[in-house]
């Protein structure tokens, strides 16, 4: 998919998986780029998608700690505390309500287990009108 959004043409696609990262590389090679790699499972699974290039930036979020990836710093972050939790539940559906029903918020923050991600779902999901699926 990175190959494509980078303009390589289906018929013009290595199959081999050393050459697409060669041909990869080599298109971002000297440009600025920021690549995200979203919740990547493994080590081996970002490494074919590390530019080698000093002009480009990678960020990669995991749930589980990678293994050693060359030239990286780590960054853990802790789970939003319940106030937190409960603001963003209030951004994401209505801070009105969020503050006039301040026990099921906090109660479905804790059921979220804090994660910004489920928070928000949640909030999307109460949100007056059509929810997501």
């Amino acid at each position: 998919m990175f190959l494509r959004a980078l303009g390589v043409a289906d018929e013009a696609m290595p199959a081999d998986q050393d050459e697409q990262t060669a041909l990869y590389r080599s298109l971002l090679a000297g440009k600025r780029a920021l690549i995200l790699l979203d919740n990547a499972g493994s080590s081996a699974q970002v490494r074919p998608l590390l530019p080698g290039s000093h002009t480009c930036a990678v960020l990669v979020t995991s749930r589980s700690q990678l293994g050693s990836l060359e030239g990286t710093a780590r960054l853990g972050l802790e789970v939003m505390t319940e106030d937190e939790a409960v603001e963003l539940l209030g951004g994401a559906t209505d801070a009105s309500r969020v503050s006039t029903e301040l026990e099921a918020a906090r109660r479905i923050a804790r059921l979220c287990g804090y994660l910004p991600l489920a928070v928000s779902i949640a909030g999307a999901k109460l949100r007056p009108g059509p929810s997501c699926p």
